[in-house]
């Protein structure tokens, strides 16, 4: 799996058996606003098809597919259950969360539908980093590839030069 320094990931074990096992890594992003909290699905089933979640009867993620995450959700901080549709089977799996404030919630759909190992729902929190990309409070800024080294170092020796010839005044007139 190939990853960047200095991001964030979420590395899963993605497989049909024993033999086909191979990872998949999935960006993060735990930037949030600390009042609310975020829930992000994976379709880590490999014989489910594609599925629809709902929640409080509103389908909030559409057709995801195997091997696939979900954009975040930003949601208000409360118990969810969130519906779980395998379109082509038809059927719906309940999944229960508590959402607390300042948290991002991964849930992964693992195992196989109607098979060994059994499908189910697995919950991951971590505490969210406060912060608004792009205001000044991001804690992992993006730093410029190279950084000018010229202009900096002949502003410096201008000011050298000029605090020379200050101090050069100043020596000459005590005179």
């Amino acid at each position: 799996v190939s990853v960047d320094a200095g991001a964030v990931y979420t590395v899963a074990a993605i497989g049909t058996d024993a033999n086909s096992f191979g990872l998949a890594a999935f960006s993060d992003n735990n930037l949030m606003d600390p009042s609310q909290a975020k829930v992000r699905v994976y379709h880590l089933s490999p014989n489910a098809g594609p599925v629809n979640v709902a929640a409080g009867g509103n389908t909030v993620i559409t057709a995801l597919t195997y091997k696939n995450a979900s954009d975040y959700l930003s949601v208000a901080p409360a118990a969810y259950t969130f519906n779980v549709t395998a379109t082509s089977a038809n059927a719906t799996v309940p999944v229960s969360a508590t959402l607390s404030a300042g948290t991002v919630n991964s849930v992964f759909a693992v195992g196989l539908f109607k098979g060994s190992p059994a499908l189910k729902f697995v919950l991951a929190t971590v505490n969210g980093t406060p912060g608004m990309p792009g205001t000044g409070s991001d804690p992992r800024p993006v730093v410029p590839a190279s950084t000018p080294f010229l202009p900096g170092l002949l502003g410096i020796l201008g000011l050298v030069l000029i605090g020379s010839g200050v101090a050069a005044r100043r020596f000459v007139g005590k005179r």
